[in-house]
């Protein structure tokens, strides 16, 4: 994934699962990655519940159930690269921060997380990188560009 905006100083992110990496450059802008391999879990109900907020576990469970795995996984990484974006990661309560259909523009009750995110308008790109794997790339700057290259090609 390479990204150019304007904004700040440049920056990078990234993240691997599986046999997957995704890369995110940026020229100037705030950004976050995520990948994750959608495997089966046991409880995954128990995990939903200790990082999704109310609306997004009602979300989750509006899936049918043969689509709710995949769901999770997408929720999971749109959430992860915004965390990612505002340089906080998992050090901000992620039940503080919501991301729902169909902008996905994060709202949150973390005034840690409102802090670092300042003004920005943001771009949230769902991505699907391979079969089996969901992805997310999260910018604070809506007139992002994204480009997606596969290596090898």
């Amino acid at each position: 994934m390479i990204a150019s905006g304007a904004g700040r100083s440049p920056a990078f992110n990234l993240s691997h699962s599986g046999e997957i990496a995704l890369i995110a450059v940026t020229e100037r802008v705030e950004v976050g990655v995520d990948v994750e391999k959608i495997d089966p879990f046991d409880d995954l109900w128990g995990v939903a519940e200790t990082v999704y907020t109310p609306l997004e576990l009602r979300d989750l469970r509006a899936h049918a159930a043969n689509r709710q795995l995949e769901e999770f996984y997408r929720i999971w990484t749109r959430k992860e690269a915004a965390l990612k974006a505002v340089g906080r990661g998992f050090g901000i309560d992620p039940r503080l921060v919501e991301m729902l259909p169909p902008r996905y523009t994060p709202t949150t009750t973390s005034d840690e997380f409102a802090r670092a995110a300042g003004d920005a308008t943001w771009c949230v790109t769902e991505l699907r990188p391979a079969p089996g794997y969901a992805g997310a790339l999260v910018a604070l700057d809506a007139r992002l560009h994204a480009r997606v290259q596969r290596w090898p090609r």
